[in-house]
Protein backbone atom coordinates (compact mmCIF):
# COMPACT_ATOMS: atom_id res chain seq x y z
CA UNK A 1 0.00 0.00 0.00
CA UNK A 2 2.89 2.35 0.70
CA UNK A 3 3.99 2.10 -2.94
CA UNK A 4 0.66 3.40 -4.12
CA UNK A 5 0.73 6.37 -1.77
CA UNK A 6 4.20 7.22 -2.99
CA UNK A 7 2.98 7.17 -6.60
CA UNK A 8 0.26 9.74 -5.96
CA UNK A 9 1.24 13.39 -5.91
CA UNK A 10 0.28 15.03 -2.61
CA UNK A 11 -3.17 16.50 -2.83
CA UNK A 12 -4.13 14.38 -5.83
CA UNK A 13 -5.17 11.18 -4.08
CA UNK A 14 -8.64 11.39 -5.67
CA UNK A 15 -8.39 13.56 -8.74
CA UNK A 16 -11.32 11.83 -10.39
CA UNK A 17 -13.77 13.98 -8.45
CA UNK A 18 -16.01 10.94 -8.01
CA UNK A 19 -16.75 8.67 -5.09
CA UNK A 20 -13.81 6.62 -3.80
CA UNK A 21 -13.26 3.44 -5.75
CA UNK A 22 -14.67 0.16 -4.48
CA UNK A 23 -12.61 -1.78 -7.01
CA UNK A 24 -11.07 -5.11 -6.06
CA UNK A 25 -8.18 -7.12 -7.47
CA UNK A 26 -10.78 -9.06 -9.51
CA UNK A 27 -11.70 -5.81 -11.28
CA UNK A 28 -8.05 -5.26 -12.26
CA UNK A 29 -7.82 -8.90 -13.40
CA UNK A 30 -10.79 -8.18 -15.71
CA UNK A 31 -8.92 -5.19 -17.16
CA UNK A 32 -5.88 -7.41 -17.74
CA UNK A 33 -8.05 -10.00 -19.51
CA UNK A 34 -9.37 -7.31 -21.88
CA UNK A 35 -5.84 -6.00 -22.47
CA UNK A 36 -4.62 -9.51 -23.31
CA UNK A 37 -7.62 -10.32 -25.49
CA UNK A 38 -7.12 -7.14 -27.55
CA UNK A 39 -3.45 -8.03 -28.13
CA UNK A 40 -4.20 -11.68 -28.91
CA UNK A 41 -6.79 -10.84 -31.57
CA UNK A 42 -4.55 -8.14 -33.05
CA UNK A 43 -6.85 -5.19 -32.23
CA UNK A 44 -4.23 -2.50 -31.74
CA UNK A 45 -6.73 0.33 -31.23
CA UNK A 46 -8.51 -1.55 -28.43
CA UNK A 47 -5.13 -2.42 -26.89
CA UNK A 48 -3.95 1.21 -27.01
CA UNK A 49 -7.10 2.23 -25.11
CA UNK A 50 -5.81 0.38 -22.02
CA UNK A 51 -3.12 3.07 -21.62
CA UNK A 52 -3.54 6.49 -20.01
CA UNK A 53 -2.79 9.47 -22.25
CA UNK A 54 0.20 10.38 -20.08
CA UNK A 55 1.51 6.83 -19.54
CA UNK A 56 5.18 6.23 -18.76
CA UNK A 57 6.27 2.76 -19.88
CA UNK A 58 9.83 1.66 -19.11
CA UNK A 59 11.59 -1.14 -20.94
CA UNK A 60 15.25 -2.14 -21.05
CA UNK A 61 15.70 -0.02 -24.18
CA UNK A 62 14.25 3.14 -22.60
CA UNK A 63 11.06 4.83 -21.50
CA UNK A 64 8.09 5.38 -23.76
CA UNK A 65 6.17 8.54 -22.92
CA UNK A 66 2.49 9.05 -23.61
CA UNK A 67 -0.15 7.00 -25.36
CA UNK A 68 1.09 8.36 -28.71
CA UNK A 69 4.53 6.94 -27.85
CA UNK A 70 2.97 3.54 -27.09
CA UNK A 71 1.18 3.65 -30.45
CA UNK A 72 4.37 4.57 -32.34
CA UNK A 73 6.30 1.76 -30.63
CA UNK A 74 3.65 -0.98 -30.80
CA UNK A 75 1.82 -0.44 -34.12
CA UNK A 76 4.73 -1.82 -36.20
CA UNK A 77 4.71 -4.91 -33.97
CA UNK A 78 0.96 -5.36 -34.49
CA UNK A 79 1.50 -4.89 -38.24
CA UNK A 80 4.30 -7.47 -38.40
CA UNK A 81 3.28 -10.21 -35.94
CA UNK A 82 0.38 -12.37 -34.90
CA UNK A 83 0.78 -12.24 -31.15
CA UNK A 84 -0.24 -14.32 -28.20
CA UNK A 85 0.30 -13.24 -24.62
CA UNK A 86 -0.54 -14.94 -21.36
CA UNK A 87 -0.55 -12.89 -18.17
CA UNK A 88 -0.37 -14.47 -14.73
CA UNK A 89 -0.75 -12.04 -11.84
CA UNK A 90 1.62 -12.61 -8.92
CA UNK A 91 0.00 -9.86 -6.88
CA UNK A 92 -2.64 -7.19 -7.38
CA UNK A 93 -3.32 -4.44 -4.86
CA UNK A 94 -6.02 -1.78 -5.17
CA UNK A 95 -5.91 1.37 -3.06
CA UNK A 96 -8.37 4.13 -3.85
CA UNK A 97 -7.87 5.38 -7.41
CA UNK A 98 -4.62 3.45 -7.89
CA UNK A 99 -3.78 -0.21 -8.32
CA UNK A 100 -0.63 -2.13 -9.04
CA UNK A 101 -0.11 -5.53 -10.55
CA UNK A 102 3.05 -7.64 -10.35
CA UNK A 103 2.85 -9.90 -13.41
CA UNK A 104 4.45 -12.83 -15.19
CA UNK A 105 3.95 -12.52 -18.95
CA UNK A 106 4.65 -15.07 -21.67
CA UNK A 107 4.75 -13.36 -25.06
CA UNK A 108 4.92 -15.09 -28.44
CA UNK A 109 4.88 -13.50 -31.87
CA UNK A 110 4.64 -15.26 -35.23
CA UNK A 111 5.74 -13.12 -38.17
CA UNK A 112 2.98 -12.40 -40.68
CA UNK A 113 5.35 -12.41 -43.67
CA UNK A 114 7.97 -14.97 -42.69
CA UNK A 115 11.03 -14.63 -40.52
CA UNK A 116 11.88 -15.56 -36.98
CA UNK A 117 9.27 -15.98 -34.29
CA UNK A 118 9.52 -14.07 -31.03
CA UNK A 119 9.22 -15.62 -27.60
CA UNK A 120 9.83 -13.88 -24.29
CA UNK A 121 9.22 -14.49 -20.63
CA UNK A 122 8.67 -11.11 -19.00
CA UNK A 123 8.27 -9.78 -15.49
CA UNK A 124 6.18 -6.64 -15.32
CA UNK A 125 4.78 -4.08 -12.93
CA UNK A 126 1.71 -2.15 -14.12
CA UNK A 127 0.33 0.75 -12.12
CA UNK A 128 -3.27 1.53 -13.00
CA UNK A 129 -5.09 4.80 -12.40
CA UNK A 130 -8.85 5.05 -12.17
CA UNK A 131 -10.18 7.47 -14.77
CA UNK A 132 -13.06 9.95 -14.36
CA UNK A 133 -15.33 7.50 -16.24
CA UNK A 134 -14.42 4.77 -13.66
CA UNK A 135 -12.33 2.82 -16.17
CA UNK A 136 -8.80 1.77 -15.22
CA UNK A 137 -5.84 2.66 -17.45
CA UNK A 138 -2.17 1.75 -17.29
CA UNK A 139 -0.46 4.91 -16.01
CA UNK A 140 2.99 3.39 -15.49
CA UNK A 141 4.55 0.17 -16.62
CA UNK A 142 7.90 -1.51 -16.33
CA UNK A 143 8.94 -4.62 -18.28
CA UNK A 144 11.97 -6.83 -17.76
CA UNK A 145 12.82 -9.84 -19.89
CA UNK A 146 13.68 -13.01 -18.01
CA UNK A 147 16.94 -14.51 -19.32
CA UNK A 148 16.51 -17.86 -21.08
CA UNK A 149 17.44 -20.89 -18.97
CA UNK A 150 20.25 -22.97 -20.38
Amino acid sequence: MLLLAACSPIGEQDKSGTEPSTATPADIEAVLRGYTEALNIGDSQAWFNYFANDVLFTRSSGTIEGKAGIEAWAQPIFDSYDMHETITPREIVVSGDWAFANLDIVFEGAPKLGGDSLSQDIRAIFIFERQPDDSWKIAHGMLSSVPAQE
